[in-house]
């Protein structure tokens, strides 16, 4: 059937995690030494009645300064101890009330860093936890459940942050299950797009690195594409699905498991796919059609790409088998 394309297994893979590590904040407040009095001698008998009352009159005066001294640095120590005491009443009210959801920390910044308030975050604008899910059900008419795992992100369940005096920061933790969700505005589910530039795409095999066979997807960009044959055409998205034979089912990998992908992003650089996800819903020796989905986190930004195999080649997909043997 003419020249068959030759699918080779590609290599290399990104995951994506929620690092939860906190950035701690440092600062106290010191309390000076409280002043005391000093012990005064009774004074002894004078010459005369004028030098034991002119005595008097000063040992009287000189105790009443040092009372009136005392009064007054007691009173200034007191509303001193009473700011500190009201400032950091004031400002831990001030950090309680900012996330209403528990298991937020209240002294210490949350730590999403520049994330905060992305799609992929567990945080919101404000570092605040997001109402965790598994559905949208569980989520506000405005909103929509986000899990990591349905875009090739692995992020765990029951985050709960605590503040740490010892690390000076905010320290969360959560079950390393991957099978965490939160509620976002739905605005920032990411749509999914068509790869813009292309020219043409063909479902081929190829082997996977235990020599087993795969299924492989590729899409191409500029380049002349025809039939089974592409010539100086530039591969703009490929998905690699390992120990599978091309039959009508439904095929995907993720988390570095059963297959990898890679993406020409911006400027021509090369990303690994987070996730890749085929449908073959009919097949024959010749043509084959279905859908397909692609995820990529591109410069910190997560994207989906996909559409139906009938959108690649002007309404079909050619099947292009490998004559290479694998095993």
């Amino acid at each position: 059937m003419g020249n068959a394309a030759v699918m080779k297994p590609l290599s290399g893979w990104l995951t994506g995690a929620i690092a939860l590590v906190g950035a701690g904040l440092g600062g106290g407040v010191g309390c000076g030494d409280k002043g005391s009095l000093g012990e005064y001698e009774s004074s002894g008998a004078g010459q005369d009645g004028s030098d034991t009352a002119s005595a008097s009159a000063e040992a009287s005066g000189e105790s009443a300064s040092a009372s009136g001294t005392a009064s007054a640095e007691s009173s200034a120590s007191a509303e001193s101890s009473a700011s500190v005491e009201s400032s950091a009443s004031d400002e831990s009210e001030t950090s309680a009330s900012a996330c209403p959801q528990p298991g937020n920390c209240e002294l210490f910044p949350a730590p999403c860093g520049d994330t905060c308030g992305t799609v992929t975050s567990p945080f919101d604008a404000d570092g605040c936890l997001r109402v965790g899910c598994l559905d949208d059900g569980e989520c506000d008419d405005a909103e929509q459940c986000f899990r990591g795992i349905d875009y090739g992100l692995c992020e765990g369940s029951g985050v709960f942050c605590t503040d740490s005096f010892e690390d000076e920061a905010c320290v969360c933790t959560s079950n390393p299950d991957c099978g965490g969700g939160h509620c976002v505005p739905a605005a920032l589910i990411p749509a999914v797009e068509l790869e813009p530039d292309i020219s043409g795409g063909v479902l081929g095999t190829g082997c996977s690195p235990n020599d087993a066979p795969s299924i492989v997807l590729t899409i191409y960009g500029d380049g002349a594409f025809s039939e089974c044959v592409a010539e100086n055409a530039i591969v703009e998205l490929q998905l690699e699905f390992h120990d599978s034979l091309p039959e009508v089912g439904t095929y995907e990998f993720s988390l570095g498991s059963g297959g990898v992908g890679i993406h020409r992003g911006d400027g021509g650089v090369i990303e690994d796919l987070q996730l890749g996800r085929l449908v073959i819903e009919e097949i024959d020796d010749t043509a084959v059609r279905g859908t397909y989905e692609a995820v990529v986190m591109q410069g910190g930004v997560l994207q989906v790409f996909g559409g139906a195999l009938d959108d690649l080649a002007g309404g079909v997909t050619p099947f292009c088998p490998s004559d290479l043997l694998c095993g």
